[in-house]
């Protein structure tokens, strides 16, 4: 037990902490990208309106532009050329004179790219050189100013890079913290469970005493006496309660295994054997019964585990049934290989408004009223969901078309 809480308290622990480091990483990655092409683009809108050019600024003046400064030093820091386009969409002047890596020829090709584009702005791809470029409006055209940016996208790669590997070893220091920390965070919780499970198990066992003597009592006044309406209430609460008693204990125990040692059995015999005793019962109900089980049906399971979840979910399903409606059970194989897919459904045309995310909390009943008929404490979907979980399987319940349908796959 100890074992599994510890696994989901890391998952959940690894899995909020995942999700931040995340978030963290994502919001710094996402203002570098944004501050680099902000800085960038200020850059070639500073050259375009001053005249597709830098100012030669003396020295120790400068000048603030939008996000960026401007420094003497920008007119020999700052490569790019520029490409002016007639009305005509034809090259009218290129200049070069502040790039050595592009001859005039690269720039016709690099220009026919970015018309073909049809984009604004964006960048392109020139041997090692990247350059970012921007199409502006003139009088007469337009020019295209690409700016080379390779340094700059060298600078937000190692951002990027290191912002990765700091979020994964972050990531990983925060899964083994979590790790050596998780048996104290867990502790009071596994004992708490324990003490449940314990007290349940001690106090079912004292409960069948009392029970016992109360039903021989009961025997014996209806030996005296005969039957009557007050012996047969005494006797059917006796058996109530230990059903109840009975599912209690069974329920302690399951959460108390912390494995179950699985072995190949009979699926299909299983649930006939269950479906096939329920017959008579849904037959004097006057309710309709139908059951599609495949022969051959063999998974890794225990016996009376699956005897008791079949058994859990047909009778379920009588209870709850419409009157005069319609009770289906169906096994068939999963897969070529292995595995097993049973389906118990009936009709409820009361249940479209129901709470069906609730079905497995144990106690829980749909019906609230204490005049119900349908008998029974709300434990059982509850111990099927623990059955599932022994045997590394999955129980869903749906409804639709006045249907309700639990399903299991193991």
């Amino acid at each position: 037990m100890e074992k599994k809480i510890r696994s989901k308290f890391i998952f959940v622990s690894s899995s909020a902490v995942l999700l931040m480091i995340v978030v963290i990483v994502g919001l710094i990655i996402g203002i570098a990208y944004f501050t680099t092409y902000s800085r960038i683009f200020s850059e070639i809108d500073f050259i375009h309106e001053n005249g597709d050019q830098i100012p030669n600024y003396e020295k120790g003046n400068g000048a603030k532009y939008e996000n960026i400064k401007i420094t003497p030093e920008s007119e020999y820091e700052l490569r790019y050329f520029t490409i002016e386009i007639d009305e005509d969409n034809y090259i009218s002047e290129i200049n070069l004179s502040n790039v050595a890596a592009v001859s005039e020829n690269e720039a016709s090709d690099i220009a026919a790219k970015v018309l073909n584009k049809r984009s604004k702005k964006g960048s392109i791809e020139k041997g090692s050189c990247l350059y970012v470029y921007k199409i502006n409006k003139k009088d007469e055209g337009t020019v295209i100013i690409f700016l080379d940016s390779t340094r700059i996208f060298e600078g937000l790669w190692e951002i990027v890079s290191m912002a990765l590997k700091i979020g994964a070893l972050s990531f990983l220091f925060f899964v083994l913290l979590i790790s050596l920390l998780s048996r104290r965070a867990v502790k009071s919780t596994v004992r708490n469970i324990e003490a449940q499970n314990e007290f349940i198990t001690n106090a079912g066992h004292e409960l069948k005493t009392p029970l016992a003597i109360i039903s021989a009592n009961a025997e014996v006044l209806e030996i005296m006496n005969g039957k009557n309406e007050w012996t047969d209430s005494i006797v059917n609460q006796v058996k109530r309660m230990s059903g109840l008693i009975n599912d209690l204990i069974f329920l302690a125990k399951m959460n108390e295994k912390t494995d179950v040692v699985l072995s190949d059995v009979d699926f299909s015999k299983i649930t006939d054997d269950i479906a096939g005793s329920f017959k008579t019962v849904i037959e004097q109900q006057k309710k309709q019964f139908e059951y599609d089980i495949k022969e051959n049906v063999v998974i890794k399971g225990e016996e009376k585990l699956l005897s008791e979840l079949v058994s859990i979910l047909v009778d379920n399903a009588v209870k709850y049934c419409d009157e005069g409606g319609m009770i289906r059970v169906e096994l068939k194989s999963k897969s070529r290989d292995a595995g097993a897919r049973l389906v118990v459904s009936n009709s409820y045309a009361s249940g479209a408004d129901v709470d069906y995310s609730r079905f497995f909390d144990r106690f829980y009943r749909e019906d609230t009223s204490h005049n119900s008929k349908k008998k029974g404490y709300g434990i059982g979907l509850s111990m099927a969901e623990g059955i599932v979980g022994l045997l590394k399987g999955k129980i869903s319940v749906t409804y639709s078309n006045g249907e309700i349908r639990f399903v299991v796959v193991i």
